[in-house]
């Protein structure tokens, strides 16, 4: 995990089920895990931040997952900066994992309780009603449990185009 992060180009994740077919009109929730070297210390309990980027939830269309770098650079640029570092002080070592369905509920129960900021709106281009639609809809339990999940792990330490592919349970 020592290497410095380099956004690639871009991601293409594929989605392979053996028993049951993704269709084009099915979204998945997935989320994108990129791991901070400078983990920041909070000074009135002394303990270590999580302060890694948590990229979530990253929709799907059909079997395939498509992420320009521009989104993840927009993400960053959406998070407050006092308590995230850049891109750059992240670790190349990343994960990729698919959103379990109580994770979902969780986004969802956050929007009801917060709201739908402005940024998250411009990310997402799209309205808080159609986001939790978009997250209401998600086809993760058909693919998945809390239990059992698979992970896309990978060192991001070039630009060149990211493509994978992810067996699906089901």
């Amino acid at each position: 995990m020592e290497g410095k992060l380099v956004l690639p180009e871009a991601i293409e994740v594929t989605l392979v089920s053996l028993s049951k077919k993704v269709s084009q009109n099915d979204t998945l929730c997935f989320c994108l895990h990129l791991f901070a070297k400078n983990k920041i210390v909070n000074q009135i309990d002394y303990k270590w931040g999580g302060y890694d980027y948590i990229i979530k939830p990253i929709f799907s269309k059909g079997n395939i997952l498509y992420l320009p770098n521009e989104f993840i650079k927009a993400y960053e640029y959406s998070m407050p900066s006092m308590e995230y570092r850049g891109l750059e002080n992240c670790f190349s070592f990343i994960e990729i994992t698919m959103m379990s369905v109580n994770e979902i509920q969780q986004e969802i129960d956050y929007v009801e309780n917060n709201g739908f900021s402005g940024s998250m709106s411009n990310l997402y281009s799209m309205t808080e009603k159609e986001y939790k639609k978009t997250l209401n809809n998600a086809k993760n339990g058909e693919f998945i449990t809390d239990i059992h999940r698979i992970r896309i792990r990978d060192i991001w330490d070039s630009n060149i185009i990211k493509l994978y592919n992810l067996p699906l349970l089901s």
